[in-house]
């Protein structure tokens, strides 16, 4: 069993997809990089499942006239998708991990990756600065805490949601970034720096769809309780008088 969460837990990874000895493998957690993961090796021959307790893959970014089609595009290459499942235990022998056995029976493995998200882990701040509700740290516009000797980033840290104006954190690895490139320019030069704020862009182009989404989805939105509505249309990437064009999809929500 690995978790996925940092560069030299892909180096192991990759090690394992290598190794033909692992036939075998299950993904837990459907979010990007869970897919990502069971592209990866599907490209190297493994027999692979997808198991997450949501049903359908990538709930939070994609609405499901998106991720209909990729777990379509996922099915047609052989990937066993086990969705509404939740995990219950993990049965092995001599200290390798031989089967997953979630709420819908067992599934055989030789290997198991754990992408199921994280959760802030600052309780080593408590009563030094303040966080939220979920524990994340609250910030202001220069990536600074309640206590003006810290500075926070990454997924720990809340940012300002420019399109549900709310501070909260957006856990992606480009807002990692710039919320890095904020605090340490606010560190070395003093608060000169703010925020633009973020909208949660992001992208993945996995088993031939290229898919991008900014903003929430109408399912994320209705799960805080907010009143959107939403057009969905198809439109060419280019004019049709170019001398190639491609179908693309759009959902606009508000």
């Amino acid at each position: 069993m690995q978790i996925c969460k940092n560069y030299y837990h892909a180096k192991k990874i990759l090690e394992h997809n290598l190794d033909n000895n692992y036939k075998k493998i299950a993904v837990v957690g459907a979010g990007y990089i869970g897919v990502e993961l069971v592209e990866a090796f599907k490209k190297y021959g493994k027999d692979v499942t997808l198991i997450d307790v949501a049903n359908r893959i990538m709930p939070f970014y994609y609405d499901h006239e998106f991720t209909d089609l990729m777990q379509e595009k996922m099915k047609a290459d052989g990937v066993k998708l086990e969705l509404n499942s939740k995990v219950i235990e993990f049965k092995g022998t001599n200290g390798k991990v031989t089967q997953v056995i979630t709420n819908n029976g067992a599934i055989d493995v030789d290997y198991v990756i754990l992408s199921v998200g994280v959760r802030p882990q600052t309780k080593i701040l408590e009563g030094i600065c303040d966080l939220d509700e979920g524990k994340a740290i609250v910030t202001n516009e220069f990536m600074q805490t309640t206590n003006p000797d810290i500075y926070a980033i990454g997924d720990c840290a809340q940012v300002f949601n420019k399109a549900m104006n709310k501070k909260m954190p957006i856990q992606l690895a480009t807002t990692a970034i710039r919320t890095g490139v904020t605090a340490a320019t606010n560190i070395i030069r003093g608060n000169v720096l703010k925020s633009p704020g973020y909208t949660g862009a992001n992208g993945i182009s996995v088993f031939g769809l290229n898919m991008a989404s900014v903003g929430i989805s109408v399912e994320a939105a209705k799960k805080m309780n907010l009143e959107v509505d939403s057009i969905y249309f198809k439109d060419l990437d280019r004019p049709e008088f170019m001398s190639s064009t491609n179908e693309v999809l759009f959902k606009v929500i508000w």
